[in-house]
């Protein structure tokens, strides 16, 4: 538990108050008010809804991984799946991730695209050797293991690609108080925060390290 700063009033109740006793107010839950409380709550402070686009970029990652079983075909329904939902995520958190697909699916098409056109040059010295080319998916296979379970590992958590955390040390009523925010840029975690606190100055905060 610790004290946090009523928006309306700016009267200090705990964080675990429903309301502000002073002037009534609802105390807001949707930040981490306490470096320590970071275990226990890693979803950012944005509103991480949108159900269904989730569980179309969850889609996707599980098709990046599956040409290991089934070759080419589930990448061609990752591509897919990534077309249709992509202009959906707009100004949405999971933006990053369809974007995070569309350069996935890109790379993966262009080390492709090398291999079959070394194999038919290969094809045209040497002859034979057609059947190259049903191994050609599985040479991308590192890559999209590598991509799909760091994209998935930041999906499970709800967070944008390259999201991370920043503790925000600052002054309130000349006492030092911290706090926890997630950002994609360092730059940004001044203006993150002042949204979320809007009652502190700029020149109230003293240091932000990422964590």
């Amino acid at each position: 538990m610790s004290l946090i700063n009523c928006s309306e009033c700016g009267n200090e109740v705990s964080d675990l108050a429903q309301s502000c006793p002073k002037c009534g107010a609802p105390i807001a839950k949707s930040f981490v008010t306490d470096v320590d409380d970071l275990a226990k709550d890693t979803v950012s402070t944005d509103d991480r809804g949108h159900g269904r686009l989730k569980t179309a970029a969850a889609t996707v990652y599980v098709l990046q991984l599956l040409p290991f079983f089934f070759n080419i075909l589930p990448f061609i329904g990752a591509i897919i799946f990534t077309n249709i939902n992509i202009s959906d995520s707009k100004n949405t958190w999971l933006e990053s991730h369809f974007e995070y697909h569309k350069k996935t699916n890109k790379v993966a098409l262009i080390i492709m695209g090398v291999l079959v056109f070394l194999i038919f040059i290969l094809l045209a010295k040497e002859g034979g050797g057609l059947g190259l080319i049903f191994f050609v998916p599985y040479f991308i296979l590192p890559w999209l293991i590598y991509r799909s379970i760091r994209g998935g590992i930041y999906l499970y958590k709800n967070k944008e690609i390259g999201e991370y955390n920043v503790e925000v040390s600052y002054l309130d009523d000349d006492i030092q108080k911290s706090a926890v925010i997630s950002v994609t840029d360092i730059n940004s975690a001044g203006e993150r925060f002042s949204s979320q606190y809007p009652n502190i100055s700029a020149n109230d905060i003293l240091n932000l390290k990422k964590i």
